[in-house]
């Protein structure tokens, strides 16, 4: 049997009741399984400390054809958004792109000085020795925060969606809020 993504891990325990609110990046669809928030995360881009691209406030698609990039496997939520924005790691400099399997792979990876990578801000930890900066052109990736379909009418679930949402809102000027 193939192993099941992230996301369908967290609705599984959702529908089984293990949990009672979940988030991920992209969209939810699954019959029970209700999206009553989504915020729009601006990607940053993570380099070495060490990299001279930490001289810089903002990277450009450009900056990055210089350097080893690091990018998530086909199909992933993250990828999509890049290459819908027309923005693919590429080969340009003839050392290659990494891939990876997560997006905190991608910043341990970046730490390790394998190259630079494009990331959503929730992957990073105040922890890693990482620089961290904005990307241009912005591109977003939508954060979708999702519950069984009774979110609203249990009072408990209803006060923690709305405490995380006001708590990840700030990231992000694009977000929206269903109320039931």
């Amino acid at each position: 049997m193939p192993s099941q993504s992230p996301k369908q891990e967290l609705i599984e325990h959702l529908v089984q009741g293990d949990l009672d609110i979940a988030a991920a990046i992209g969209t939810i669809t699954e019959p029970g399984i209700s999206t009553f928030a989504t915020i729009a995360l601006r990607v940053v881009c993570v380099i070495p400390p060490d990299c001279a691209l930490a001289k810089q406030d903002i990277v450009t698609e450009n900056d990055l054809q210089a350097y080893r990039q690091i990018r998530l496997t086909e199909g992933s939520p993250l990828r999509s958004a890049l290459e819908a924005s027309g923005i693919a790691a590429s080969n340009s400099h003839g050392w290659g792109t990494l891939e990876a399997g997560t997006q905190r792979t991608m910043v341990i990876m970046v730490e390790a000085g394998a190259g630079v990578a494009l990331v959503d801000p929730l992957v990073l930890s105040p922890d890693d020795k990482v620089e961290v900066r904005a990307f241009s052109p912005p591109v977003y990736v939508n954060l979708s925060l999702f519950a069984r379909d009774d979110w609203a009418r249990r009072p408990y679930v209803k006060g923690m969606a709305l405490a995380l949402y006001e708590a990840l809102a700030p990231l992000s000027s694009l977000r929206t809020l269903h109320h039931e």
